[in-house]
């Protein structure tokens, strides 16, 4: 919206094309009929009913190393060791879409903690059970904004 809000100022008409394999996505529904204000009211219902945030948190844990027998082991500790709390989901591990990266194999959990619940405390507390070795990184990234 912003950017075709900046299309064709001044003299000059100006367009804007997007390409979706999804046109029924809210999102793109909401750029159609120009109702900013609607999409972001059911966007907050919609986040409050799933508890994601600003109503819950979210944290993503990317395993990354250049050894991919060495991050699937990693992967497999986590996995076994993952904290069983009703108020968090350990969702994964997955393979993400860029599975190799800048020749580094990763995998991602992605941790969902409902409202109130100190998601950093526990994450720390489970990545700091699993021994890992220096050839593999863990990364944090509390409240993503994307997950690849």
């Amino acid at each position: 919206q912003q950017v075709a809000g900046r299309a064709g100022r001044g003299l000059t008409a100006g367009h804007v094309y997007v390409q979706t394999h999804t046109p029924e996505n809210p999102v793109m529904q909401a750029l159609l009929s120009g109702d900013r204000d609607a999409f972001l009211t059911m966007e907050m219902k919609a986040r409050k009913q799933s508890h994601y945030p600003p109503y819950g948190r979210l944290a993503g844990i990317i395993i990354t190393g250049a050894s991919e027998s060495a991050v699937e082991s990693v992967t497999a500790q986590l996995r076994k060791s993952a904290p069983h709390l009703d108020s968090i989901r350990i969702l994964g591990p997955i393979v993400p879409p860029f599975a190799q990266l800048r020749g580094k194999h990763r995998r991602r959990f992605l941790v969902h903690a409902m409202a109130g619940q100190r998601v950093q405390n526990v994450v720390d507390e489970w990545l700091r059970s699993v021994p890992v070795s220096h050839s593999v990184r863990i990364t944090v990234d509390i409240d993503p904004y994307n997950f690849f």
